[in-house]
């Protein structure tokens, strides 16, 4: 009798510990891996010479004064969802498995042109990213170009991998026709 008792009090005791050790992780119900989906790119036109930023008005600005804001426009969606194992050694130690961001499109390349000469060094369709102080998403223009009566339309190509697809694909987006003044 008493060796009974023992042993459901043993059994009982190991499901309790069982029990509480595996409530004790407390992941998401929603261990799923994330995956960010690039639908296009757009561009801010700013005029940054004054106190404030403004937008440009009447599309002529001092070439350095001109600052780009790029927006990626994206939304996070589930890619697939994955089965996670309970333990992670041999010490019984808990695994909380961590939801994990990973890209759908991994970029590949970046650039920005113009239609027209920007100066001898840039003709119309080079790449004038030398040109441009970056942070985080914004450009500032550093020089004016040589010719400051023609109007300069700015176009950003970003190129992506896209890893589902294995293919490239590219966005881009234009500025409206700019007067840049010296």
């Amino acid at each position: 009798m008493f060796r009974k008792s023992f042993q459901l009090l043993v059994v009982f005791s190991c499901f309790n510990l069982l029990s509480v050790l595996l409530s004790s992780c407390s992941c998401s119900k929603d261990d799923r891996n994330r995956c960010y989906v690039i639908y296009g790119i757009s561009i801010e036109t700013i005029d940054n010479g004054g106190l404030n930023e403004k937008p440009v008005i009447n599309n002529s600005v001092y070439a350095k004064a001109l600052l780009f804001r790029l927006n990626i426009n994206d939304a996070e969606e589930f890619c697939s969802s994955e089965i996670s194992p309970l333990f992670m050694n041999t010490a019984f130690a808990m695994l909380c498995k961590q939801k994990h961001v990973r890209p759908f499109l991994s970029e590949k390349s970046f650039r920005i042109y113009t239609n027209n000469d920007f100066d001898s060094l840039h003709p119309a369709g080079s790449d004038l990213r030398d040109l441009f102080v970056v942070k985080g998403n914004t450009f500032y223009l550093v020089n004016a170009p040589e010719d400051t009566s023609q109007t300069y339309t700015f176009t950003f190509e970003k190129g992506y991998f896209n890893e589902a697809q294995k293919n490239d694909t590219f966005f881009t987006a234009s500025s409206q026709p700019l007067k840049l003044l010296k």
